[in-house]
């Protein structure tokens, strides 16, 4: 089948039948009904079989509520169908099926895991075997932190070994991202994010002729393997108003994080042995002496950020999270919060709550960042950034536009900001699963974005 705007435009030449008698309508949305069938099954007396099925939305599919009437042509849809903007809709349905069938698990052992593809040494697979898991996979266990004194502050090393090596808990591939510091004091939940690693990568997006649109890729590819691939120094002067050409494929490509890759620079997140080798195994018991830290932790994967001018009466909460591409913000696996009690150390320093007055680099605007993790169980984290002091407020609709919470954050200084959300709603019942959507408002400022409660 293909799209229901192209129902009255004549595949017939490609193949496909002739258009229907009623295929202008059709091509209108006259007739959107579908019958969905199950089956058939065997059941014995006292079992029971459980059917789900999920209608996936996706946000922003229209930017010109006019475009309908005034772009629609039943014998030419591509005008209206290229304004559409489907990249939200395919994340939740790629996302979707990934939680319902989890890739690379063959469930009802016949041998099939599903479909792969060969990505060097690895076999990855993007979809699952066709029989719903309706599980998320368990998460590896948190790599060790540590945190040390250093004068005015506290040096906050980590090792990766595990999130760069072990396969993300739903799609069964290796898709590391990079690495976000946060720190708060102990009776503060607003926490600070002064540094962020991420790997230099792109989305690649294809030009499909017959579908008359582009088509993004199931897998980012690095800066570096796309040189080696495509010839390209460097992917982004190449647009959709200005693709690149490889044998007669139309390309462009778009970072999929900031690709704040710069590991050198000792004030940000850098490398504490910049010049150790790839491990030759990732077993340390096979490693050579070199390869390893006195903990026993390869040397590679070590990495190391001071926080400064902290406060020597105060505790603060410290803590690493690694990301991976599969979500904007989803942070997983988590690395260790650990509390460090400054007042034991007694080192000089100076405040670190978030202040109009603090050294570190205030937001130039206001954002409100994806909730992590998402989908989510129990609780959430939400995030957000404040240009200026202000009184704020965090409002949850269920999708049938409904206030389910508000959360009144008071006056905030200017800065990075988190609070959570337990699933509670203002009388202080669990809310059941769904999509909600949250809204930070700040004065006649407001902006959304939506999150997915999965129990």
């Amino acid at each position: 089948d293909y799209d229901q705007l192209y129902s009255a435009f004549d595949h017939a030449a490609s193949g496909w039948l002739a258009p229907p008698a009623n295929a202008v309508d059709l091509a209108n949305g006259y007739d959107t009904r579908y019958l969905l069938s199950f089956g058939p099954f065997n059941i014995d007396p006292g079992e029971s079989l459980p059917i789900v099925f999920a209608y996936v939305a996706g946000d922003k599919l229209h930017s010109d509520c006019n475009a309908f009437s005034t772009l629609f042509n039943a014998y030419a849809p591509s005008t209206f169908y290229n304004q559409l903007d489907f990249s939200d809709l395919v994340l939740n349905s790629t996302w979707a099926s990934f939680i319902y069938d989890n890739p690379g698990v063959d469930t009802d052992e016949n041998g099939y895991c599903g479909q792969y593809m060969i990505c060097g040494d690895d076999t990855v697979y993007f979809s699952g075997d066709g029989i719903p898991d309706f599980r998320i996979p368990v998460l590896p266990n948190a790599p060790p932190l540590w945190l040390e004194p250093i004068p005015g502050g506290i040096r906050v090393r980590w090792n990766g070994l595990i999130s760069e090596t072990v396969k993300d808990r739903i799609t069964g591939i290796h898709d590391f991202e990079g690495y976000r510091v946060y720190y708060t004091r102990k009776d503060i939940i607003s926490y600070n994010l002064p540094a962020s690693y991420d790997i230099e990568d792109y989305w690649i997006y294809v030009w499909k002729d017959g579908l008359f649109t582009w088509q993004k890729n199931e897998l980012p590819m690095t800066g570096e393997n796309l040189y080696t691939l495509y010839g390209i120094d460097d992917p982004m002067l190449f647009t959709e108003y200005n693709p690149f050409v490889y044998h007669d494929t139309l390309f462009y490509f778009s970072p999929v994080d900031l690709n704040n890759s710069d590991l050198t620079n000792p004030a940000g997140i850098h490398k504490l042995y910049p010049g150790m080798p790839y491990p030759s195994t990732l077993d340390p018991s096979h490693a050579t002496a070199v390869e390893l830290t006195k903990e026993g932790n390869f040397k590679y994967f070590e990495y190391v950020y001071n926080i400064e001018n902290l406060n020597p009466s105060w505790e603060y909460v410290v803590a690493v999270r690694a990301f991976d591409f599969g979500m904007a913000s989803m942070e997983i696996p988590a690395l260790e919060s650990r509390l460090y009690d400054n007042a034991q150390n007694a080192f000089p320093g100076a405040p670190t709550d978030v202040d109009d007055e603090m050294d570190n680099p205030l937001p130039a605007d206001f954002v409100l960042y994806q909730n992590s993790p998402n989908p989510f169980n129990a609780s959430t984290r939400i995030a957000f950034d404040l240009p200026h002091r202000a009184n704020a407020s965090l409002l949850i609709y269920n999708t049938m536009g409904q206030l389910v919470r508000e959360i009144d954050l008071k006056e905030k200084t200017a800065g990075s900001h988190s609070v959570v959300w337990d699933g509670s709603d203002n009388g202080g019942h669990a809310t059941a699963s769904g999509i909600y959507i949250y809204t930070l408002k700040v004065g006649n400022f407001e902006t959304s974005k939506k999150m997915v409660m999965l129990k």
